[in-house]
């Protein structure tokens, strides 16, 4: 019965699972002080006052840090969804040992 049929949530999930390890690659390539600063802040919740209080710097530096760290994962994600459809067909086209799947030939 076609009534019963789930729609096929795959391709959603592993598109929001891309967008989440982009997301997590452009804050691993965060400067040390402000990765920590902005996952403070963006992951754990806390306040900048808390982070300041936690790193020994000033509240200021924690903005500016918060504020660089959003700048640069926003580019780092448009620069890795940039080349993501290059990587995505090759990895759909060709196995580990670089043949072809899908009928072609290897």
């Amino acid at each position: 019965n076609v009534d019963n049929l789930q729609p096929d949530t795959t391709f959603d999930e592993v598109a929001t699972g891309e967008k989440f390890a982009q997301f997590c690659e452009a804050v691993r390539r965060l400067p040390q002080q402000c990765r920590r600063a902005f996952v403070l802040k963006k992951v754990y919740g806390r306040t900048q006052k808390e982070i300041a209080a936690d790193m020994g710097i000033s509240e200021s530096a924690v903005e500016n840090h918060i504020a660089r760290g959003m700048k640069r994962v926003q580019a780092t994600i448009t620069e890795l969804r940039r080349h993501a459809p290059e990587h995505r067909s090759e990895s759909l086209t060709k196995s580990p040992a670089g043949a072809v799947r899908r009928g072609g030939k290897p």
